[in-house]
């Protein structure tokens, strides 16, 4: 049963492994994504405080907290989640589920990879929105914040579709997997270890792109910026595609390999 799919069974191991990671994870979840209320509260309250009049959080600081909150939940999710499967224990326990690895590998990968980030998205960014409806010096929402004019206003030669809004899910998610691999290779100190192997992964990248540097004349750039843009924004496509079937090859041989 390794290796086999069986459409009934994976539907119950499913719906087991989304109950557990709500129960490992859902308040964390909660807290969260309702940050934006803490972060206004407090907000509220130092404005009343020191200036002696009502100031909510600016739409540039809320930017850079969701930000904060986004590598939240890709750091902690993952760990605790699925973190005890490297647990002799724990781990010997879920290798006995009646379920093959390929069917907890997807369920794995849908949880973490497409049901948590979305849930995220969609969550933070509604109770962002409820605030900006109810208190009118609550200027602007996350949901309505335009990346291509804030790339034309910074010169970027870049355009993407649907005013950007895919891209805080596509920035959580390969984040996501990046820690659930740290987290299933990893015994101890997953997330510091995972931050650790990212840095490390990333000085070598660094090394490497700048021992093949290539100079380019930026009259170039200026002339042609409206095929760059078109270029650049298919090419960016394909680095993401690689990780992706790179994360998803990694997670599915550690999965393969457990042993206890």
């Amino acid at each position: 049963m390794n290796n086999t799919f069986d459409t009934r069974r994976f539907g119950k191991y499913f719906m087991y492994d989304l109950k557990n990671a709500k129960s490992n994870y859902g308040l964390s979840f909660l807290i969260v994504i309702c940050m934006p209320i803490i972060i206004y509260i407090l907000s509220i309250i130092f404005s009343m405080l020191f200036n002696g009049h009502w100031t909510s959080p600016s739409l540039p600081m809320r930017v850079s907290l969701s930000c904060i909150a986004c590598a939240i939940i890709c750091m902690s999710f993952p760990a605790q989640a699925y973190g005890k499967i490297t647990d002799k224990r724990a781990g010997s326990e879920w290798l006995m589920i009646p379920a093959s690895k390929l069917e907890k590998y997807l369920s794995m990968i849908l949880i973490s990879g497409i049901i948590v980030p979305i849930s995220f998205v969609l969550g933070y960014g509604m109770v962002d929105l409820i605030l900006s409806l109810v208190d009118p010096t609550y200027v602007g929402s996350l949901f309505g914040i335009d990346i291509n004019n804030w790339l034309a206003e910074n010169d970027v030669p870049l355009s993407f579709a649907g005013r950007g809004y895919w891209m805080m899910f596509f920035s959580i998610s390969p984040y996501m997997l990046t820690f659930l691999l740290g987290a299933l290779c990893f015994k101890t100190k997953k997330v510091s270890k995972t931050i650790l192997a990212l840095i490390v992964i990333s000085i070598g990248l660094m090394i490497a792109s700048v021992s093949c540097h290539f100079s380019i004349d930026s009259s170039f750039l200026n002339r042609h910026a409206n095929n760059l843009n078109l270029a650049i924004n298919a090419i960016m496509d394909i680095p993401l595609i690689i990780e992706y079937l790179i994360l998803l090859g990694a997670i599915w041989y550690r999965i393969s390999t457990i042993k206890h």
